[in-house]
């Protein structure tokens, strides 16, 4: 199962839909959110193969396995700067150094206790 890694006040992407020939839909909405506010969340189903992409170039962190209120399961992601990420990092006694945790912010990587 999944687990946010930040439990500050975030936004949400809660669901998208473009006309044919909007290239960059996606990362306006992004940039707009962000605009707004620096934490995002988002989910998505496992077979979104092209929402999962559009995620993950935008930098998002896979969080696991979330189960929506209809019990059914969403993949989840987080968007946090990396000076957050830092932040988080020492915030849950999770002791890297700062190469490392540089290069698991660039994999989307957010690390548990159990695995460093």
């Amino acid at each position: 199962d999944g687990e946010f890694i930040d439990s500050s006040l975030y936004g949400t992407i809660h669901s998208l839909a473009k006309k044919k020939g909007r290239e960059h839909f996606f990362d306006d909405v992004i940039s707009f959110a962000l605009e707004k506010i620096s934490h995002l969340r988002i989910d998505t189903h496992r077979d979104n193969s092209i929402m999962r992409k559009l995620i993950f170039e935008k930098n998002f962190i896979y969080c696991g396995i979330i189960y929506v209120l209809d019990h059914s399961p969403r993949l989840a992601y987080e968007y946090v700067t990396f000076e957050r990420y830092l932040s988080l990092l020492k915030e849950k006694n999770i002791d890297i150094d700062a190469n490392e945790a540089e290069k698991l912010y660039q994999q989307r990587v957010f690390p548990k206790n159990e695995q460093v």
